[in-house]
């Protein structure tokens, strides 16, 4: 929609990426959702094109929804208003469509997010809202958002647009910097090829032609000059004898008509009905985005409009809604989050999810929606109503997912059998003689020569691997491992070396000899320790005991990788 071919001039000026990335980008550096706006029009009508089951348009709304929930983002709906232009592309624009629109809405409020009537045009008001700043970008297929102010443009994937997940970023810096065209380019293209509200143009003008106008800065001087006259003579003389060579080849009888341009078709894309900036500013600074969504209301909603009132529609129902109501309520509760579930330590990179780190999460469905099953009464006379039963209770018991290491990003485990999955008994049977050294680098290191002097005690068979993070190693290259934090400066750097297993350069494994770590430091030693263990440093094993004191905490840092606090314990099992 809007100029036609337009998108794919703009090849060269996007980044490919997920709406799942740009979500967590903006969470880690701004600390805050994503906050994106949406023109409610075109979603209507794309949602209209769902088939199957009742209600499909608004199931498939439903699933959207649910997505950007679960992917945190924020989202305001537009809707058009009474005074937008009565045509687009040579046709009448339906005004019976409140029907659609209040369906839509009520749906929309049920999940917390928030709708918004524009006074004309919702197109020009996502542009304008986002231009003022209150949204991070505009969610359009419509390339005219860019002609109406706005910088920042979501765009799905030509190839996956009904996924809403692969999408395409454009920023106005760009595209000016790689085309030299800028919103008054964009307006002039859109009058000169023909867009939505003058579809013929001017007659014999290609796309190429207009580009060229813009790049001469036509556009700005048609936007902020009163006299027509002389810009179209201008104009048509340089497309003429193709001035700069800007068009191309020469075009000697290229006429452009009296009339144009027409200064209704003018008008609504240089001042289109929108809010006033006093009343967008005032209005979106009382709005509460961290509204949470009605889970009971939402489930009474999809029994009555889409028929999940059987045990296979309520499945259907939490599996959609659970996990996005849980990802809402991490990001926005500010305490008793915990309760709803609990971590492991197991991450993980995968191409489904745009290959952003995730954390491994067990959280519990029937804490977090606090519904009122109304499940139809079936008879369990065969063995798939009985697997439907064992699911459903399975899965309102606890649900195991991945979700984005940035929302969980510092984590307080109370108990270290939260920390590495695993029962008390397992925990406990790990080992039976260890000992627990002190955090201060030179009584860890006298505690640890001391310790090597003594008889180490053999793990006894049967025993699981002390190394949860690899695979069981001979008992003579277990080290002593030093947890490192953002605490050590790099002062603390050579004093860390001395009692930290130096590692071969070659083969990456430990000295086993640590006394001669010890006896040939030097300057060169020091300097390969400091590489070696920056801040960034991540601990290479934990070594655990049956009980232990304090409390556990993780920080994913930017590597994808774990760092361990200072109140970490550190054991040896020598």
């Amino acid at each position: 929609m809007g100029i036609p071919g337009l998108w794919d001039e703009f090849r060269d000026c996007f980044n490919e990426t997920n709406l799942l990335e740009v979500s967590t980008n903006h969470w880690t550096t701004e600390k805050r959702c994503l906050r994106i706006a949406v023109d409610a029009a075109i979603w209507s009508v794309q949602i209209q094109a769902s088939q199957g089951g009742t209600n499909p348009a608004l199931r498939t709304l439903f699933y959207r929804l649910c997505h950007l929930l679960e992917w945190g983002i924020h989202v305001i709906f537009v809707f058009d208003g009474p005074n937008k232009p009565p045509w687009k592309r040579n046709r009448h624009i339906r005004t019976n469509v409140s029907g659609t629109y209040e369906a839509m809405k009520h749906l929309i409020q049920l999940f917390g997010m928030k709708v918004w009537d524009a006074p004309g045009e919702a197109e020009a008001e996502c542009a304008k809202i986002q231009s003022l700043q209150l949204v991070d970008y505009v969610l359009t297929e419509d390339v005219d958002a860019f002609a109406f102010g706005a910088t920042k443009v979501i765009r799905c994937s030509p190839a996956e647009r009904k996924s809403l997940f692969n999408v395409r970023i454009y920023e106005m810096e760009r595209i000016t910097e790689k085309l030299d065209i800028d919103h008054s380019g964009v307006i002039l293209i859109g009058l000169m090829r023909g867009g939505d509200y003058h579809s013929k143009g001017i007659e014999h003008c290609g796309l190429q032609t207009a580009i060229g106008a813009a790049k001469l800065g036509f556009g700005d001087r048609l936007v902020f000059s009163e006299h027509v006259d002389s810009w179209r003579s201008q104009l048509q003389h340089y497309i003429r004898i193709n001035k700069y060579n800007a068009f191309g080849f020469k075009r000697p009888k290229f006429t452009i008509g009296q009339d144009f341009p027409d200064p209704l078709v003018k008008r609504y894309y240089t001042h289109p009905e929108v809010s006033t900036i006093e009343k967008l500013k005032t209005h979106f600074s009382r709005f509460d985005w961290s509204q949470k969504p009605d889970a009971k209301a939402l489930y009474v909603y999809a029994q009555k409009k889409f028929q999940w009132t059987s045990l296979q529609g309520s499945i259907k129902f939490l599996n959609s809604i659970a996990y996005p109501i849980f990802v809402f309520e991490l990001l926005h509760s500010t305490g008793m989050v915990s309760k709803y579930y609990t971590a492991s330590h197991k991450t993980r990179r995968n191409k489904s999810t745009g290959m952003i780190l995730e954390k491994q999460i067990t959280f519990y469905p029937n804490k977090i929606l606090d519904c009122e099953w109304n499940i139809e009464t079936i008879v369990y006379d065969n063995e798939a109503n009985t697997s439907f039963m064992n699911q459903w209770k399975s899965l309102l018991r606890e649900t195991t997912s991945w979700i984005p290491a940035c929302f969980i990003q510092n984590i307080t485990y109370p108990k270290i059998s939260q920390f590495f999955g695993r029962t008390n008994s397992d925990l406990g049977r790990l080992v039976q003689k260890t000992k627990r050294l002190s955090l201060d680098p030179e009584e860890s290191r006298d505690s640890m020569h001391a310790e090597r002097k003594t008889t180490s005690t053999k793990r006894p068979i049967g025993l699981l691997p002390t190394n949860l993070f690899s695979k069981p190693r001979p008992q003579s290259s277990q080290k002593l491992s030093q947890a490192t934090d953002e605490s050590f400066t790099d002062d603390d750097l050579p004093k860390i070396q001395e009692i930290l297993p130096k590692s071969s350069e070659k083969t990456g494994k430990y000295n086993e000899n640590q006394n001669q770590v010890d006896n040939n430091r030097n300057e060169g030693s020091i300097t390969k320790s400091k590489e070696r263990f920056s801040k960034d440093q991540t601990i290479r094993r934990i070594y655990i005991r049956e009980s232990l004191n304090g409390t556990w905490k993780e920080d994913i840092g930017a590597s994808g990788r774990r760092k361990m606090y200072e109140n970490i314990p550190i054991i040896d099992l020598s």
